[in-house]
């Protein structure tokens, strides 16, 4: 872009909360954005995009986010989702949760790694994710609708219950298990709501995954002081968990037979230790020199810091380690919690849902390395509803 479009950028990145809070962030955005994806060798370039800054609370980190959409297709696709996620120690966990939505068979965005440079200056390790516009819905149902006549609700904004009073939340444009307070049943966001057209029904397609698998978690999330005596969400139950809502009345606390057996599938194909733990060694070996890149000093300061106003989200190689295995972290940048390695998470929130339902472990653990299921993408493809209870699992193939 013009070396006067990059100075504007590094003016309009300096938020800080309470920037956020009183509503003056600034945005910027430019359509003389030239694109240079490089894949290994092939390198293909893209004249006159759209480049904006991104994120909502995220923009008051240190390393901010940033939104392309592309003059033409890359990959089948024109917008992407550039994010740090610099409040992620691990780095892992977009990437990581993507992949098991997928897996399991679950509508989902795209997430990979990617080291992005800006005008000469390296910004260092980002995840790059496709957006949930109706183009990609169309791409991702396979469905010959007008983009302009998909039903696609976004439910950006804290609070949506399935109530009269929330409805307005969102527009037209698992959580439990994985600890995520950002999503449908705490704080009630980032999620699209879209009328699948095989069976006339509502999916649900969650998006932005990096405050999962405990991160961020603590009992400000719960604005009615429910789980203030919790200190570790690993042992917590779904009803506790989750806010009070009729909706998971009628279709888990009433009768839970339905949401056992989901549950089940997902532990047996998509969340234990057995699949995930080989999972993050391949996805830290792919990482390992360009984690390490980020906390070497380029002219004094760290890759991609330009944020001089907003929480500094420190870390360390140290922290990355610790935080992608085992070990507890200090989370202090905001509201000071502990944090647990994504791979104790895992295994503590993997034994906790067995214990709590009744599954036999070793049964599920026996299943996970024999079987899979039928991804989203195949049932799509085929015609057949992703929720359909006839699909068979068949044959195993490591993710």
């Amino acid at each position: 872009m013009p070396n006067e479009d990059y100075a504007e950028v590094l003016k309009c990145v300096q938020v800080g909360l309470e920037d956020v809070e009183n509503g003056t962030v600034k945005d910027f955005k430019t359509k003389s954005a030239t694109v240079v994806i490089a894949d290994n060798d092939d390198v293909k370039v893209f004249p006159d995009n759209t480049f904006k800054l991104g994120g909502n609370f995220a923009r008051t980190f240190s390393k901010p986010g940033f939104n392309i959409n592309l003059n033409e297709e890359y990959n089948d696709r024109k917008s992407f989702r550039l994010r740090a996620g610099v409040n992620d120690k691990s780095y892992l966990r977009q990437k990581l949760l993507t992949d098991i939505a997928n897996r399991v068979g679950l509508p989902s965005i795209q997430s990979t790694f990617v080291k992005l440079t800006i005008n000469g200056n390296y910004h260092g390790l980002y995840k790059l994710m496709d957006t949930l516009k109706p183009v990609n819905i169309k791409r991702l149902y396979n469905t010959e609708t007008n983009k302009k006549e998909l039903e696609l609700y976004q439910c950006k904004n804290d609070g949506f219950t399935f109530t009269m009073e929330t409805a307005n939340l969102c527009v037209n444009d698992s959580n439990w298990l994985v600890g995520s307070f950002d999503h449908f049943l705490v704080l009630g966001h980032n999620f699209y709501f879209y009328k699948n057209e095989i069976n006339n029904k509502w999916d649900i397609i969650y998006y932005d995954y990096d405050n999962t698998l405990g991160q961020g978690l603590g009992s400000w999330a719960w604005y009615n002081g429910k789980n203030n005596d919790v200190t570790d969400f690993t042992k917590v139950s779904f009803q506790k968990f989750s806010n009070d809502q009729k909706i998971l009345d009628i279709l888990i606390n009433n009768d839970d037979s339905r949401f056992k057996k989901n549950l089940k599938e997902v532990l047996t194909y998509g969340f234990n230790p057995v699949l995930l733990n080989e999972h993050i060694d391949d996805l830290k070996s792919l990482i390992l020199p360009y984690v390490k890149e980020d906390f070497i000093p380029i002219y004094g300061e760290l890759p991609g810091r330009i944020n001089k106003k907003g929480f500094p989200m420190d870390s360390s190689y140290e922290l990355y380690e610790k935080n992608s295995e085992y070990e507890t972290t200090v989370y202090i940048e905001i509201d000071p919690e502990l944090t647990p390695g994504i791979k104790a998470w895992i295994r503590d929130s993997f034994e906790n849902a067995c214990n709590q339902y009744g599954f036999d472990k070793e049964q599920i653990l026996k299943d996970a390395v024999s079987l899979t299921p039928t991804s989203f993408f195949t049932k799509i493809k085929k015609g057949i509803s992703p929720y359909d209870d006839e699909i068979k699992y068949r044959v195993f193939i490591q993710i």
